[in-house]
C-alpha cells in the first residue's frame, strides 16, 4: 500500500535479500509465507540457530578444558599451514581452500614448531594441547561420549575470530570470545557434561521458535517462488557444512528442489563476504535471482569476484562462476584469472 501511494502503482515483483539472520529469515519466509515474495536471496543462513549458536562456544570451551590460550600468531600459523597443505587441491595455488572435504591436514603436524610473534613480541613453541584445540575446532562439537553434535569450521576460517584471544605478553593470553555480548551465564567454568546439557537445552528451547530447519518447501514450490542461497566456505561464525546439510535434506525430500531452490558455496569467502578476498557473490546474486524470476534464466552458475592471482597486482580482481551445490568449483588449466579456466564437476 505504501509503495502504491508513493509511486502510484503496486510493485511488480517483491524480493527478499538477507544474510546471516537475514538468510535464516529468508528461509523462514520460504517455509511459511513464500507467497509474499517472488524471489529470495539467503546468504550464510543461520537455519540451525539452536545448534550453531552453542557450537560457536565449542572452541572456547576446549581452550578452557585444555588450559591453553594460543596468541593470534599461533592461530594464524595453523591456518597458514593448512592452506599451504590443501590450497592445491582445486588445481591452482591461490591461497584458497576450495576442497575442504579433501583436506586432511593434521594440526598435530605442527607440534614443536616455533612461531615468531610480533604482537605480543616473542617466540612460542606449538604444543600438543594447542594442536588438540585446533583439531577440535576443525572437527566440531562432540559430546562427552564422542557423539556428533554439530559441524566444525573449515581449515581457513579465522581461528582468531572464533577464540577471541587477547594477550598482554607472549605468555599471558586470555580467550574471550564475543566480548561484545552480555552472557546470561558464566561459560568459563563449563565442563563437557555442562556443555552437552546446554546444547540439548538450546535445541529444546529454541528450535520451535527461531529454528528454521524444516526441509519441506512444498509451499514455496506451489507459490512459484524462487530462492538462491549462498554461503562462504571461510565463514567464521556459521559453519558452512550446516547449510550444506540442510540443502541435502531438502533434496532428499524433493529430488527436484533445484528447480526452485539452489545453493552456491563460495570458496575463500568469510561470513556474508565481509573482508573477503575469495570468490564473493554479494554483488551479483540478486541480479541472478531477478533473471530467474523475471526472465526464467536458470542460475546454472553464479558470478563471483575475487582478488586476482599473482603476478597480477593484489588490487586487481578476477571473476569466476560458482557452481550449484553439490557440484564443485574446479580449475582445469590456463590463466587462473580467466573465468574459463574453471569448471563445475559433479
Amino acid at each position: 500500500m505504501a509503495t502504491k501511494m508513493y509511486y502510484g502503482s503496486a510493485p511488480k515483483y517483491s524480493y527478499w535479500h538477507g544474510c546471516s539472520t537475514g538468510g535464516r529469515q529468508g528461509h523462514a519466509m520460504a517455509q511459511q509465507h513464500p507467497e509474499l515474495f517472488d524471489g529470495i536471496v539467503a546468504g550464510a543462513p543461520a537455519v540451525s540457530w539452536e545448534k550453531f549458536a552453542p557450537a560457536v562456544f565449542w572452541g572456547p570451551l576446549m581452550a578452557n578444558l585444555l588450559d591453553v590460550q594460543p596468541p593470534t600468531c599461533v592461530l594464524d600459523a595453523f591456518t597458514k599451514a593448512a592452506i599451504e597443505a590443501c590450497d592445491h587441491l582445486d588445481g591452482v595455488k591461490d591461497g584458497i581452500i576450495a576442497f575442504p572435504g579433501q583436506c586432511h591436514f593434521k594440526a598435530s603436524s605442527l607440534i614443536g614448531h616455533k612461531v615468531q610473534c610480533i604482537d605480543p613480541s616473542g617466540e612460542i613453541t606449538i604444543t600438543e594441547k594447542m594442536a588438540q584445540l585446533i583439531a577440535a575446532i576443525w572437527e566440531g562439537p562432540r559430546s562427552a561420549d564422542g557423539s556428533f553434535e554439530w559441524y566444525g569450521f573449515h581449515y581457513d576460517s579465522s581461528l582468531a575470530f572464533i577464540l577471541g584471544t587477547t594477550c598482554t605478553s607472549i605468555d599471558s593470553c586470555t580467550v574471550i570470545p564475543f566480548s561484545w555480548l552480555v552472557m546470561p551465564l558464566d561459560t568459563s567454568n563449563l565442563t563437557r557434561h555442562d556443555y552437552d546439557r546446554l546444547f540439548q537445552q538450546s535445541i529444546h528451547q529454541f528450535a520451535s521458535g527461531i529454528g528454521t530447519e524444516n526441509p519441506g518447501l512444498s509451499k514455496m514450490k506451489r507459490a512459484g517462488t524462487k530462492m538462491i542461497a549462498w554461503h562462504g566456505m571461510q565463514d567464521q561464525l556459521i559453519p558452512t557444512n550446516g547449510t550444506a546439510d540442510y540443502y541435502n535434506r531438502v533434496l532428499k525430500l524433493d529430488p527436484h528442489a533445484a528447480e526452485h531452490y539452489r545453493l552456491f558455496l563460495a570458496p575463500g569467502v568469510t561470513h556474508c563476504g565481509l573482508g573477503s578476498t575469495g570468490f564473493d557473490p554479494t554483488e551479483t546474486v540478486l541480479g541472478a535471482l531477478k533473471a530467474r524470476v523475471e526472465n526464467g534464466t536458470v542460475p546454472d552458475r553464479l558470478a563471483a569476484v575475487a582478488v586476482a592471482v599473482a603476478p597480477s597486482d593484489s588490487s586487481t580482481t578476477r571473476t569466476a562462476y560458482l557452481c550449484p551445490y553439490p557440484e564443485v568449483f574446479t580449475y582445469v588449466g590456463g590463466d587462473p584469472n580467466d573465468p574459463s579456466s574453471f569448471t563445475c564437476v559433479k
